[in-house]
């Protein structure tokens, strides 16, 4: 036996101890009489390494290249996009990548031990020599496997190391291979995941809290995004071996890929790392993330802060023309994907988005259109055109097109003065619908039973939410997953094509919703629940290539290197990571912000800033596009075709409401909950789910009755690095500004004069909290105030005796008035369909009066609307001469009277008797 090797790193150890996790101080090693190599960390448990690997050669080219659902695939029906080589000699395409080339066997023939590593040497073979060693040099991390490959023969080679244990699956805790096996969901076949599907290079098995893996070494991985179709791909991970076992294993290069083809004398070489975790695959995952990519808080911003972002987004959402909007079908242009469509998610987004900002023009002309979409559309996506049923759209007026919680939160924003939407939020509640693509939606589900719920107040309903919630944990989240049935699969692991699984979201637990859960009702195992699907979420997370010092060239300019990284942001999905690989719409950001908040800890804020801090000044599009660029920054980015890929213009005002509602959680949690505003959970679908503000005031440290109030221009901040949220009530103006970089920065503030009712030849004494504790006193002179953040901290003021001047609010909030009743809404049969009518209002003086027909008919060609608000005489007429026929009548008093006339060649052929609709 030949002696071993100890060593330790007393430094990195104490780091690994600070931040909680088991560590590698030393390695205690033998080299064993059969060439294998067992060590163990001090006081683990032991692990063996065999001195084995697995090459496979073939003459001709492979023809990499990915394949879907609707290929000759058959495992996974619908949504998981996989590396596919052609098949030797002849032989069916494959996925499976031991039938990719010829498979041949190397096992050390010798080995020896020198200081801290061990050298294996193995037999030649006609195609190629090989040699590899194991390094447990650098202590504190973990053992290092390089191979060399020699290539005799001119051909296509891929190496991967095939020493590890082996362990049946069903005797795994857990296992992950990315994207999507993770939990106990085993692949079906033995697929390669290559670096484009990796968003950490690794793969790993759980087994009695331990959890072992290979990792791909951070120096193989250069700074760039990987992609097959860029031939940026170096190698490949995999869990499923021959054998049908759990065994991770890493191949480099991937067969196919340019590397992999080599000339006689060539030489290939390849590091990878080995991991031997006292943790879950998990907390592992995080280590990985951690200790060995370096992923940290690495992100501030860039040009302006997050506010001047918005407001540009606000800005450019406002715009009819460039922004897509359609006025006649009240939607967005969604020609990226289906021709002769329009997609509105959610009328919530600007709704809450006119309330922060007091603007009433985004309330006219984006919240009410869009939500009279959502009320009277049968989905999300609507054509005119019969001919077109792409992604299941439909033509339909046969709404409510939302689901039941967003209903209940809508009857919530609108304050009682719209009881359309609690009409159907109650009747929807035991209705399944589909909203979106092929997804059904129950009404009854725990998540839509928790908005009625907030809706209402039914102690009652609470109790079957948390019901429905408890079996929901137990089967999803206390569980680990062996199979796909429980987010939109079948039973077998593959993808079901009526239920279109695809995003993240569908692979993971509901964990945003549960979180709302906890807050509702501040029991911590919803909590608990929330935080374990938040770190299953992380996975789908990119955490490579370690981001270099100093700049890179990128759109043929230099650019330092984090501006760039996609790290921490996801893909799209299953189905569409190569060519979305890196997208912009990262609302799970602010629900991180408050999970770190509530479990403080640093890593789910770290996620959270690195998905939105300092990547675009406008509305971004949907992606970065294949390669690094520094053109989404730009704060005229969505303003020039030349700069960008994809826009989905129906994700313009969710991302408006993602930053809204990241400014105002981080707000929250750097105050640790002392700055708080009411909020309800948007549903959407996908990834389109945040919170939204604004109906009611919330509270401000010790002062309560504040409202949030950021009207554009509101403030003028000297230095970029500053964000903040900003509210009045109790004749106080309130600014929470929080700091975005890691140094202590200094930032004026200068208050715009036109917004707040400012006395330039007054000072004003401010209250400060500066990190969350009270400290001295400042004064505001002339509107301007210097104001001191210390490193990622929080500092906010207080201005007394300084009220503001508000426009829509004064509308909103400034009468008292009583909720309307079910006089407010109106459905009545004619002989070509329903037509409904209801008022969309906020009491006072701001009503409209929706009025929709659900059909369309050859019997008719035009509806003519007659219509009078209460105390008029006069009639006035207003007509639709195209599908949808639908009014918008914007009025001020307490009632209107409309009837309707259908015309076919300019005739009359029915007349509706009257109907009233009455607050």
């Amino acid at each position: 036996m030949i002696p071993g090797s100890k060593s330790t790193a007393f430094f990195l150890a104490l780091l690994l101890i600070a931040a909680g996790f088991p560590v590698n101080a030393a390695f205690t090693w033998k080299l064993n009489k059969d060439r294998s190599v067992t060590y163990s960390t001090d006081g683990g448990r032991a692990f063996t390494l065999f001195p084995k690997f697995t090459v496979l050669y073939r003459t001709d080219d492979p023809k990499l290249h990915y394949e879907n659902s609707t290929g000759p695939l058959k495992q996974f029906a619908d949504g998981v996009n996989l590396p596919c080589w052609n098949g030797v000699a002849g032989s069916p395409m494959t996925a499976n990548y031991f039938e990719a080339g010829l498979n041949l066997q190397a096992l050390a023939v010798s080995a020896a031990a020198a200081g801290d590593s061990v050298t294996w040497k193995f037999a030649p073979q006609p195609l190629f020599e090989l040699s590899a060693s194991l390094s447990f040099a650098g202590t504190g991390s973990e053992p290092v496997i390089r191979f060399v490959l020699t290539a005799k023969k001119e051909g296509y080679f891929s190496v991967g190391y095939a020493g590890m244990p082996e362990l049946k699956p069903a005797l795994a805790d857990a296992i992950w291979q990315p994207w999507i096996w993770q939990e106990k969901r085993f692949p079906l076949n033995s697929y390669l995941s290559i670096d484009e599907m990796c968003p950490l290079p690794s793969t790993m098995v759980e087994k009695d809290g331990w959890t072992y893996g290979l990792v791909t070494d951070p120096k193989e991985i250069p700074f760039r995004l990987p992609s097959l179709a860029a031939g940026t791909i170096r190698f490949g991970v995999l869990l499923r071996n021959k054998a049908g076992n759990a065994q991770p294993m890493v191949f480099s290069p991937v067969l196919g890929n340019a590397e992999s083809k080599l000339q006689p004398g060539a030489v290939y070489a390849f590091r990878v790392r080995v991991l031997n975790h006292h943790a879950s695959q998990l907390e592992t995952h995080r280590y990985v993330a951690e200790k060995i990519f370096a992923f940290g808080d690495y992100r501030s911003n860039v040009f302006n802060n997050l506010n001047q972002t918005v407001e540009n987004m606000v800005r450019y959402g406002m715009d009819d023309v460039t922004s897509g909007w359609n006025p006649e079908l009240k939607g967005f242009d969604y020609t990226a994907d289906v021709a002769q469509t329009v997609k509105v998610v959610s009328g919530m987004h600007p709704l809450a988005v006119s309330f922060i900002t007091d603007d009433e023009n985004i309330y006219r002309r984006r919240a009410v259109p869009m939500t009279e979409f959502n009320l009277s559309r049968e989905r999300f996506l609507f054509t005119i055109n019969k001919g077109v049923n792409g992604q299941n759209a439909s033509g339909k007026l046969i709404g409510p097109g939302v689901e039941v919680a967003e209903l209940a939160a809508l009857n919530t924003f609108f304050g009682g003065q719209s009881p359309i939407f609690r009409y159907f939020a109650d009747s929807l509640k035991n209705t399944e619908r589909i909203l979106n693509l092929k997804v059904k939606s129950p009404g009854n589900s725990w998540n839509n039973l928790l908005g009625l719920y907030k809706m209402n107040g039914d102690k009652a309903l609470l109790q079957e939410v948390m019901r429905k919630a408890d079996e929901y944990i137990a089967q999803r989240v206390n569980t680990r997953q062996t199979d796909f049935k429980l987010t939109g699969a079948n039973a077998d692991g593959s993808l079901s094509s009526e239920l279109s699984s695809q995003f993240w979201t569908d692979y993971s637990p509901m964990w945003m919703e549960l979180l709302d859960l906890y807050e509702v009702t501040g029991q911590q195992k919803y909590l608990d629940a929330a935080v374990t699907g938040a770190k299953l979420y992380t996975e789908y997370v990119w955490f490579n290539p370690v981001i270099p010092a100093g700049s890179v060239n990128v759109n043929g300019q230099p650019a330092e290197a984090w501006r760039v990284s996609q790290i921490g942001m996801t893909p799209e999905a299953s189905n569409t990571f190569n060519w979305n690989p890196a997208i912009f719409l990262t609302h799970f950001a602010a629900h991180m912000l408050r999970i770190a908040h509530y479990t403080n800890d640093p890593y789910f804020r770290n996620i959270a800033r690195s998905a939105v801090i300092g990547r675009y000044s406008n509305f971004p599009g949907y992606q970065v596009y294949r390669q690094y660029s520094v053109n989404p920054a730009r704060p005229d980015y969505p303003y020039n075709l030349n700069y960008h890929g994809l826009f989905y213009f129906n994700h313009i005002w969710p991302q408006i409401a993602l930053l809204y509602d990241y400014l105002v959680s981080d707000a929250f949690a750097q105050s640790k909950g002392a700055i708080s505003f009411p909020n309800q959970f948007v549903p959407s679908y996908a990834y389109l789910r945040s919170k939204a503000y604004g109906y009611e005031p919330g509270s401000f440290y010790t002062d309560k009755g504040v409202y949030l109030w950021m009207p554009a221009q509101l403030l003028k901040l000297s230095n970029e690095q500053v964000n903040y949220i900003s509210g009045y009530g109790n004749n106080a103006f309130y600014m929470a500004l929080t700091n975005q970089s890691k140094a202590e920065v200094r930032t004026e503030v200068a208050i715009n004069p036109t917004l707040v009712m400012l006395d330039r030849n007054k000072n004003y004494s401010v209250r400060v909290w500066r990190d969350n504790k009270p400290a001295e006193r400042l004064t505001l002179t002339n509107g301007k105030v210097n104001v001191v953040l210390s490193p990622g901290g929080i500092t906010a003021l207080a201005v007394d005796s300084l009220p503001v001047n508000t426009q829509f609010h004064k509308k909103i909030f400034g009468t008292a008035t009583q909720a309307a009743s079910a006089a407010s809404y109106k459905f009545g049969d004619t002989p070509f369909g329903k037509l409904s009518g209801a008022i969309i209002g906020l009491g006072g003086e701001i009503n409209t009066a929706y009025i929709w027909l659900n059909a369309q008919s050859d019997s008719f060609q035009a509806v003519n609307l007659s219509y009078r608000v209460a105390g008029d005489e006069k009639w006035t007429v207003t007509s639709d001469s195209s599908y949808p026929f639908e009014f918008s009548i914007p009025f001020g008093k307490n009632a209107i009277e409309y009837k309707a006339d259908f015309l076919k060649d300019k005739e009359i052929v029915h007349t509706t008797g009257t109907f009233t609709l009455r607050r």
